[in-house]
């Protein structure tokens, strides 16, 4: 016998509820800032969509996560130190962060230590050894490379790191500041006694009104800067290998899925990012009169001042 309609309307509701309760509901937090950030949440979009229609997602500044985090989402995925920030401290599991500088410095594993239960993550920090195998390529004549750092916060990464720049032949002379105030004061100290200054991933000299400072001081004395991304060298610093924040977010969407699909309390552990940009400045270099080789900047996936036709 035909349903009637009201009948029917009750049986296609039924058949619709099963199916949205038949979805994973991910949170897909993005702190506000860089554009790099835009880029991680199309990386992250793209590989959620994969999944097809099993995936249900929201997209909610990390400013308005309240409610959001309130509702329990089956898993959240954290783009940027913020969102990161805020998610770690509502407790939301299964976690994964992306474009976080210091996940350390917010309870949340970075690449290399132990994995924890239902939290991972996709780092934006590329291997100091990676960097200086770059530098001294791009540098062959520099011998000493200086750096700034809060050893509260850097010190394990800076004692890591002067190990990789001796296994490249070269010295890695370290100053520790104790808060950004002591930033530029220190690097007025140390750029005579250096060849190059490497501007590594910690948060209390990398202040955005530092950043510029430093990368001004160090061209103004003769010393190009090493940085940790593109938005540095477009500011001035010789060169950068960063995270592709693309790639960074595609892959943190990945290990969301892994977790949704893995038993309760997985432990997958933080990843390196999977694809490494340079960038260089080729307007810094003929200002500080140096030669790049003709194959490193084909190796460049950025080449800055950008020419015109």
């Amino acid at each position: 016998m035909p349903l009637r309609a009201p009948a029917l309307a009750s049986l296609m509701a039924a058949l619709l509820a099963v199916a949205a309760d038949g979805q994973d509901r991910v949170l897909l937090l993005v702190s506000g800032g860089p554009e790099a950030y835009r880029r991680a949440e199309a990386g992250v979009r793209a590989a959620l969509a994969a999944r097809g229609s099993s995936i249900e997602v929201q997209v909610v500044p990390a400013e308005d996560a309240q409610a959001a985090l309130a509702g329990k989402p089956d898993a959240v995925v954290a783009v940027g130190a913020k969102a990161a920030e805020v998610a770690q401290r509502a407790g939301a599991r299964p976690l994964v962060y992306a474009m976080v500088l210091d996940p350390r410095a917010l309870g949340l594993p970075a690449p290399g230590d132990p994995a924890q239960p239902a939290v991972s993550g996709v780092s934006m920090e590329v291997a100091a050894a990676r960097q200086f195998e770059t530098f001294r390529r791009l540098l062959p004549a520099a011998r000493i490379i200086g750096v700034l750092h809060d050893p509260a916060v850097s010190g394990p990464a800076v004692r890591s790191a002067a190990a990789a720049a001796r296994s490249q032949g070269l010295d890695l002379r370290a100053v520790p500041v104790r808060d950004e105030g002591e930033v530029l004061v220190q690097a007025r100290l140390l750029l005579p006694q250096v060849d190059a200054v490497w501007a590594m991933a910690d948060p209390v000299v990398l202040t955005p009104a530092n950043a510029r400072a430093l990368i001004l001081l160090s061209l103004r004395s003769g010393k190009p800067v090493l940085a940790i991304s593109d938005g540095f060298v477009r500011s001035g610093a010789l060169a950068a290998l960063s995270a592709d924040p693309e790639a960074v977010g595609r892959r943190a969407g990945e290990v969301a899925l892994s977790l949704l699909d893995a038993p309760p309390g997985r432990a997958l552990p933080a990843e390196p990012p999977p694809r490494v940009s340079l960038s260089i400045n080729v307007a810094t270099a003929k200002n500080l009169s140096l030669v790049l080789s003709p194959e490193i900047l084909r190796e460049a996936d950025g080449v800055y001042p950008r020419s015109t036709p």
